[in-house]
């Protein structure tokens, strides 16, 4: 079973829009481990680890938080295979 490890920042409006919630909430669905907070500069940054298969999940699901938040993006997905 292969393992991924992904950091990702989104920038944007993404506090007072329940971003950390409903990324605990996607990482939780998708059998994922990590960690998400709000940065002082006004973005979320966290890093979530599990399967390669349900990562992939989680990056899709930023993909289309990049669509749905207004005026947001996910700018930098770092990724690095653990």
């Amino acid at each position: 079973m292969a393992l991924k490890l992904v950091e990702f920042e989104v920038f944007g409006k993404v506090q007072h829009v329940f971003m950390r919630k409903h990324a605990k909430i996607q990482a939780k669905d998708n059998n994922l481990t990590g960690t998400i907070r709000n940065t002082s500069k006004g973005t979320v940054v966290g890093v979530v680890c599990g399967r390669t298969r349900d990562v992939k999940k989680f990056q899709e699901w930023l993909k289309k938080v990049q669509a749905t938040l207004s005026g947001s993006r996910v700018c930098s997905v770092w990724i690095a295979v653990a």
